[in-house]
C-alpha cells in the first residue's frame, strides 16, 4: 500500500494489484486511534470499487482503528455486507439514516418531491442546491430521501469527526453531493472511482464544482490508466492522484 500524508499527518490508504491482499508498509500504522470514514455512492449491492474499500475498512479495523461505513441500498443479505457486520465494522444505510426520527406523515410523501428549503441548515441547502446542478438531469426532482438522508449524513458526520473520508464512487462523479458536503464541512476525504465512461461526461453545470472538489482532495485513485486519463480530459490535470488496482493485473 503506498502511502502519503496531508498537511495531519494522516495517511491515505489504498489498495495495490490486488482486491484480496492489502500492501501495506506498517510504519504508516504507527501513530494513534484514528477515525476513518468510508461513504459508497454505488446503487447496486456490490461493485468494483466496494472490494477497494471494504478491504482497506476491514484491513484498519483489524489495526484498531475506528471505521465507520456509509453506503447507498445496502443488501444485508449479501455475503460482503455480512462478512463486514460480523467482523464488527459498522455499516449504515445512508437512505435510511434517522428513519425511526421522520414523522409518518413525512415518510408518506410521494417520492419524488421537489424541498429546496426542506432543511433551514445553510451547508445542507448549499449542498442540495448544487447537486440539482446534475441530479436534474436525470431525476426531475431530487427525491425527499435524498434530502433527508443528506441532512442526517451530515450530523453523523459532524458526530464523529474522522480524520478522513474516502468517497467511493461508480463512475467518476456520481458522489458529487458527498464530495461537496464533506468540502463544506471542511472534512478530509479521499476519490475513489471505479470508472469513467467515454459518454457519460460531467454536465457543464457542475463542471467548475467538481474540479474544486477533485482538486480539494487530500488524493484521488482510479483503478485504471484509461479512467485516469478519461478523468483528466474532462476535468484537467489533476494533483494528488494514484492507481489502484481490483484486479491482479494492471490494465
Amino acid at each position: 500500500m503506498i502511502c502519503s500524508y496531508n498537511k495531519y499527518s494522516f495517511p491515505v490508504f489504498l489498495l495495490k494489484k490486488s482486491s484480496q491482499k492489502i500492501i501495506s508498509s506498517s510504519s504508516c500504522l504507527d501513530f494513534p486511534f484514528r477515525n476513518f470514514v468510508f461513504i459508497s455512492s454505488c446503487p447496486e449491492s456490490w461493485g468494483g470499487s466496494e472490494e477497494l474499500w471494504s478491504q482497506t475498512a476491514i484491513y484498519l479495523h483489524q489495526k484498531n482503528h475506528q471505521v465507520k461505513v456509509f453506503k447507498t441500498y445496502i443488501d444485508h443479505k449479501h455475503r460482503k455486507i455480512q462478512q463486514l457486520e460480523e467482523l464488527g465494522i459498522d455499516i449504515s444505510d445512508i437512505y435510511k439514516l434517522g428513519l425511526k426520527r421522520i414523522p409518518k406523515l413525512i415518510k408518506k410523501l410521494q417520492s419524488y418531491i421537489s424541498l429546496p428549503n426542506f432543511f433551514a441548515h445553510k451547508s445542507i441547502v448549499e449542498v442540495i442546491n448544487k447537486s440539482n446542478l446534475y441530479t436534474c438531469k436525470i431525476y426531475k426532482s431530487l427525491r425527499i430521501q435524498d434530502y433527508l438522508s443528506l441532512f442526517f449524513l451530515q450530523r453523523s458526520l459532524v458526530s464523529i469527526k474522522p480524520n478522513l473520508v474516502l468517497i467511493c464512487q461508480g463512475e467518476n462523479f456520481d458522489g458529487f453531493i458527498y464530495i461537496c458536503l464533506c468540502k463544506l464541512l471542511g472534512l478530509n476525504y479521499a476519490i475513489l472511482s471505479q470508472k469513467a465512461s467515454d459518454h457519460i461526461w460531467p454536465s457543464d453545470e457542475i463542471l467548475s464544482l467538481l474540479i474544486k472538489g477533485y482538486q480539494n482532495a487530500s488524493y484521488s485513485f482510479f483503478v485504471s490508466k484509461h479512467n485516469l486519463k478519461l478523468t483528466q480530459s474532462q476535468l484537467g490535470k489533476l494533483r494528488r492522484i494514484d492507481l489502484v488496482y481490483n484486479l491482479s493485473q494492471k490494465r
